[in-house]
């Protein structure tokens, strides 16, 4: 795997969490090719950042982002996400549906 240059990705950082709103929308237009979210600045910042670093240390693996699409699929059809068996989220994981934050988890 190449060598990720942490220093770059902290001052990206840095600069995403130094814009306004309306730069941080810009951002995400750029970066998602489509409108971004209707969600405060906070969660802005964070889902651009971690996209940012998605990118750089290639993305979540095939296990992740299935079982990711399962829970965004169930949420979608029953408005409910239940128990899901060997799933670690952390609080502050955000999950995105088509663009739009779906579920935020929290402690």
């Amino acid at each position: 795997m190449a060598r990720v240059d942490t220093r770059a990705i902290e001052r990206e950082l840095d600069r995403i969490r130094s814009l306004s709103v309306e730069e941080l929308r810009v951002e995400w237009r750029q970066m998602h090719h489509g409108e971004s979210p209707k969600i405060s600045r906070d969660l802005l910042v964070l889902a651009l950042g971690y996209r940012f670093q998605e990118v750089q240390h290639g993305g979540l693996g095939k296990s992740t982002r299935r079982k990711l699409q399962t829970i965004a699929k169930a949420l979608r059809t029953t408005g409910r996400v239940g128990p899901t068996s060997n799933l670690s989220l952390k609080p502050g994981a955000v999950l995105f549906a088509n663009g739009m934050a779906v579920l935020t988890l929290s402690r």
